[in-house]
């Protein structure tokens, strides 16, 4: 019961379409609502071809929100090359995210290589891709001040996320896997990007 007095009881037969009275546990008397129509569910179904190429909009104005790691300077003109980017950067993401660097990584560390190469190739510049692998490094640790105490704990010295990107990128340009397993700040950086 909503404990309506006789004036309220009368009231709900003016109530419109799209009216109400509403009650609930824990209100202390009635609420009256109104909700205003946004859409027709009953209307015919939009054509396939405006909800693609409103999708398709959608992803080309927000690329930077569906790929935070994509520079900013970068704009991708088509929805193939934003999957083309986002696989690349998922692929050098999974390698930093392997437990441990090892001797046994080699396999995965040519794919690595693979991955930057397609990156590299992408990317117009250097400069553009390491931006790329220290976003991917930032996004990835929501927590900035839990990665500082990190990477002050692992290499003894504050943080310079952009110097450890360029490190990281020049280890995997060279493709020198022992560098990359001998240098403290590239390996901070796949021990940050685990899981």
């Amino acid at each position: 019961s909503m404990a309506l007095d006789d004036g309220q009881k009368n009231f709900l037969s003016y109530l419109a379409t799209g009216e109400a009275i509403v009650f609930s546990q824990g209100l202390n008397k009635p609420l009256y609502v109104k909700i205003e129509m946004e859409s027709d569910t009953s209307a015919i179904d939009p054509d396939e071809s405006l909800v693609r190429d409103s999708l398709k909009e959608l992803w080309l104005n927000s690329q930077h929100v569906f790929i935070p790691e994509l520079p900013q300077k970068v704009n991708l003109e088509t929805i193939d090359q934003i999957f083309y980017v986002s696989n690349i950067l998922f692929d050098i993401r999974n390698f930093m995210r392997i437990n441990e660097l090892s001797k046994d990584s080699s396999e995965k560390f040519i794919s690595l290589k693979e991955s930057f190469d397609r990156l590299q190739n992408f990317l117009p510049t250097s400069d553009l891709v390491e931006q790329a692998i220290l976003q991917l490094i930032l996004v990835s640790n929501l927590n900035s001040e839990l990665l500082e105490e990190n990477y002050s704990r692992y290499t003894g010295h504050i943080s310079d996320y952009k110097g450890v990107a360029v490190k990281f990128c020049n280890c995997i340009k060279k493709g020198d896997f022992k560098e990359l397993l001998q240098d403290d700040d590239s390996k901070f950086i796949i021990q940050t990007l685990k899981l």
